[in-house]
């Protein structure tokens, strides 16, 4: 095309861009001049949601402008609520401030004085459930900046209105169930977390993506509880809605939390394929933690195979990952424990110990934040008891002013309700104290299962090290008949010691042992008064099972230091020919 013809068609191009651009400013100017700015379509609409209908405008128009702008357009939103006596518009406006403010500024004092400007004026107007919606909608706010406590005294007293009204005349409770479970995942009061997600199931009416993160949610719970067989139940339910609904990001999340329980499982041939579809996803829709924690599964599973290489390829790409994202400590761990074990393998023992060093620091250093998390969990639910408490003590305070205005006849029945709420207050408590202990059951089966299961690992580590450690033991010989190269032995060594039990690793490991076997310690101390903390250590390891060869390489002795620490046990404890240290343990 010859460059003058080029050029013609080029300003044309530009003629016409400016004048949409013109035509877009003007009807701009023309809708923030009119009477009721961005919002005079209101004024005419038919449609029976205006609420919903006031908030998508209020999004699409005014949460970019600047603030004086915004602010004057939520103004004529307000007018046109009151010239059309509409109440509960109005009230709704106050929610659109503070969510402009919490969007534009964070976490602020204009957002919590909106939100709470919203309930108190639905309190006045006598609406309670925008007074409780408001409360839900703070509620929220508090969470997303990470006020849990404020948040929790909001969401109790939302859902007290809610039932007071009666969840089926809410509109769209489930969403409010839905978030309330959410919260409660998010702080980790799991049983919390699922009363409500079902509660969200119950009144949800289609399905919908809110209805796939509810039961996903669900099987979340079940797998953090190590209930395999449901999470993968409701798993799959997600998987199936999310096909159906054709929604490739849900697709991939579900696929991968699959994956998750089959990896946990070790069934790792079924995990990879849900893992890979999982991290490919979570690339495409740019979630690197996601797409990090798959990717170091898959290291998991290459390292168990034995395949150094391709740990080696995928720990490059999850280190390039991981720094896209911020906030990952439990990632961290399991990239620095997946280095260690990696350079163990290819026999660069330095750049191993470097990485153990990297990966108990941060093991620690998360050890105490999940410390902290603990203790805010537990002043939650101190806070949630102390809310409950107070509803009741103003039920009652209520029923008893209600009964002193009445006759003598009244004061009776007042008497017989008191011996009833003392009655029933009994029955509860008997009740509580119930499911308290059954809970507690549960919770120490659980726990034992879990401590069992570690310390099964933990015997299996000492049996998979234990060649790793004659390796080491065997060059480092060779190494001191040579005279050679000293500093590789001081490498070795270095290593080893990271695998030899030390007294920090013997309390880890004792702390352990006690969850598995609460009596055998104080047993032994009753049965033989005499024996040192060194031998509690070798009778434990006994216990488990451990032959003389992993215990001389766990213990930091040669096999024949073991055969005589077990014979000058056996005097110790006075055991006659017939008996053995095996059979001594295994009854205790």
């Amino acid at each position: 095309m010859p460059l003058k013809y080029f050029i013609i068609r080029l300003n044309i191009l530009v003629f016409f861009c400016c004048v949409a651009v013109y035509n877009a400013c003007a009807q701009s100017v023309t809708e923030l001049n009119s009477k009721y700015g961005f919002f005079s379509k209101l004024e005419t609409s038919r449609d029976t949601n205006l609420i919903e209908l006031a908030q998508n405008l209020y999004k699409a128009t005014c949460r970019e402008l600047n603030e004086a702008t915004a602010m004057a357009q939520l103004d004529k939103l307000t007018l046109l609520a009151q010239n059309t006596a509409n109440k509960q518009l109005e009230c709704a406006v106050y929610d659109m401030r503070a969510d402009y403010y919490s969007v534009n500024y964070g976490y602020n004092a204009k957002s919590d004085s909106y939100y709470q400007a919203a309930v108190n004026f639905a309190r006045e107007n006598e609406m309670p459930v925008e007074e409780a919606i408001y409360l839900h909608r703070k509620a929220i706010y508090y969470s997303i900046f990470k006020h849990n406590t404020q948040a929790i005294r909001c969401l109790l007293q939302a859902l007290e209105i809610f039932k007071k009204v009666g969840y089926g005349k809410v509109p769209n409770i489930s969403l409010y169930f839905f978030q309330m479970g959410d919260f409660y995942y998010g702080i980790g009061d799991y049983h919390a977390a699922l009363i409500y997600t079902n509660r969200a199931l119950k009144y949800n009416k289609r399905d919908t993506r809110r209805t796939i993160n509810t039961i996903n949610t669900m099987g979340l719970v079940y797998r953090n509880w190590k209930h395999y067989a449901r999470a993968l139940t409701y798993f799959n339910q997600a998987l199936d809605m999310a096909k159906r609904l054709r929604d490739s990001a849900w697709m991939g999340i579900t696929n991968g939390n699959i994956g998750s329980v089959y990896f946990m499982q070790r069934q790792y041939d079924k995990a990879i394929p849900f893992i890979e579809n999982d991290y490919n996803a979570s690339l495409k829709y740019k979630e690197y933690n996601n797409a990090t924690l798959a990717l170091l599964r898959l290291t998991t599973i290459a390292a168990y195979r034995n395949q150094t290489a391709k740990m080696g390829e995928m720990l490059k790409q999850a280190t390039q990952l991981i720094a896209l994202e911020k906030d990952s400590p439990n990632l961290l761990v399991h990239l620095y424990e997946l280095n260690s074990i990696y350079y163990e393998k290819a026999g660069r023992l330095q750049d191993a110990l470097n990485y153990r060093k990297k990966f108990e620091a941060t093991r620690f250093a998360l050890a105490m934040r999940d410390n902290v998390a603990a203790v805010e969990r537990a002043r939650l639910n101190f806070e949630q008891e102390k809310y409950k408490a107070r509803l009741q003590q103003l039920k009652i305070n209520a029923q008893v002013q209600s009964l002193r205005r009445n006759s003598v006849i009244i004061v009776l029945l007042l008497v017989t309700i008191i011996i009833a709420l003392i009655y029933n207050r009994k029955l509860l408590k008997i009740r509580k104290d119930s499911e308290i202990l059954l809970i507690e059951k549960n919770k120490a089966d659980v726990d034992l299962k879990n401590a069992t299961y570690e310390l099964i690992r933990y015997t299996q580590n000492i049996q998979e090290k234990n060649d790793l450690i004659q390796n080491f033991k065997t060059e480092i010989d060779q190494l001191s008949v040579q005279y050679a190269d000293d500093k590789r032995v001081e490498q070795l060594n270095d290593l080893m010691q990271t695998h030899i039990m030390t007294d920090k690793k013997w309390n880890e490991f004792k702390q352990l042992f006690m969850k598995v076997h609460p009596g055998f310690f104080p047993q032994l101390k009753e049965a033989y008064p005499n024996i040192s903390e060194t031998d509690v250590r070798m009778l434990s390891l006994i216990k488990l099972g451990i032959n003389n060869r992993e215990m001389s390489n766990m213990l930091g002795i040669t096999n024949e230091g073991v055969k005589k620490a077990k014979q000058r046990l056996r005097k110790k404890m006075n055991i006659n020919a017939e008996e053995t240290l095996e059979g001594i343990t295994s009854s205790l």
